[in-house]
């Protein structure tokens, strides 16, 4: 039995989480941070073509962005976390299950067949409204590169974007219910990446993930579905000779085609949910998920909050108005 202090002393340490300034601090801290780097790197680009040193640039690139994801993006929150004793606990950055941690495994996989076909629906979208979509970018083709695409573009952002995401952010909003971290982090998540063409997949993978998190009571569950869901992503396209993305308009074309792809999103959508489920019955089964705040702050965000976060909405803006504007051709 656990003692009435120890009890108490947890409650505490629950509500001492991350400010609401900081949440808003980080996202735009995220947002200008990517800004900063891509300008940079295209400068760095010019100048290293006129030395004649582009057969590096690719080692730059990764170099740049592996310092992204964990300089601006993961050790704000682990420094924060690390100089303010207990918010580790409403950061939910205690170690999973073993048993949720290879259910989550499960969920990734589910969720793949999901994301293709949202992004198979909303790329005829835009299609249809004459956008000019820039080509997938090509999967790896050889051993080599798929090493290298897991640790750039599946462990570091699934780790990093986690922590800050439905670790931080999450942690921070949960002060104004539940429902409200699950949104606002979700969004934050997908303004994060400024991309009209992968909006809708990263809007449902930030809900899904915001939920796996607030059942399993932890964070590294996200991380693991993050990290094995672009893992995925990536295997898939090696195993199919780099091509990871289908031709939705001649998949439609083909006789029952559509029927078919209608069919495929149900069942997709059908299985996912079942698996959010399974993992809700897991958790209460195991007893996990931890504490939940039943009475939420319903406080109004204070000026200097205010402007934090619009300020981070307007850098966003700015790189979606940016991809809109590539799309149809403009730019």
């Amino acid at each position: 039995m656990q003692s009435a202090d120890f009890e108490e002393d947890l409650y505490k340490k629950w509500f001492r989480r991350p400010t609401l300034f900081m949440a808003c601090a980080w996202f735009l801290l995220a947002v200008a941070g990517r800004i900063v780097i891509r300008v940079g790197l295209s400068e760095l680009a010019l100048l290293m073509k006129r030395l004649g040193l582009t057969d590096v640039r690719g080692y730059v690139t990764a170099a740049t962005d592996a310092l992204y994801q964990m300089g601006v993006l993961a050790l704000p929150v682990v420094w924060y976390a690390a100089r303010h004793p207990g918010v580790d606990q409403s950061m939910r950055l205690g170690r999973p299950h073993p048993l949720t941690a290879v259910y989550a495994l499960a969920l990734a996989v589910g969720a793949l067949p999901l994301a293709t076909c949202l992004s198979g629906w909303w790329t005829l979208l835009l299609q249809s409204l004459g956008a000019a979509l820039p080509e997938p970018a090509a999967a790896p083709s050889t051993p080599a590169g798929l090493a290298h695409a897991l640790l750039l573009s599946a462990l570091l952002p699934g780790l990093c974007e986690e922590l800050m995401f439905r670790g931080g952010i999450f942690g921070a909003w949960e002060r104004r219910g539940a429902e409200n971290a699950l949104v606002v982090s979700a969004l934050m998540f997908a303004a994060l990446h400024g991309s009209v063409q992968g909006l809708p997949t990263q809007l449902v993978m930030g809900f899904a993930l915001g939920y796996i998190v607030l059942r399993s009571g932890s964070v590294w569950v996200g991380a693991i579905v993050h990290c094995a869901f672009n893992a995925a992503v990536l295997v898939l396209g090696y195993l199919l000779g780099g091509r990871a993305e289908m031709n939705i308009y001649a998949f439609i074309s083909m006789p029952t085609g559509l029927s078919l792809f209608i069919a495929d999103t149900v069942a997709s959508a059908a299985l996912f949910g079942l698996l959010l489920i399974g993992l809700k019955r897991l958790c209460e089964w195991r007893g996990q998920g931890g504490v939940h705040l039943s009475q939420p702050d319903p406080a109004s965000l204070e000026s200097l909050e205010l402007v934090v976060l619009m300020a981070g909405i307007v850098t966003a803006a700015i790189c979606y108005l940016e991809d809109v504007l590539s799309i149809c051709g403009v730019l």
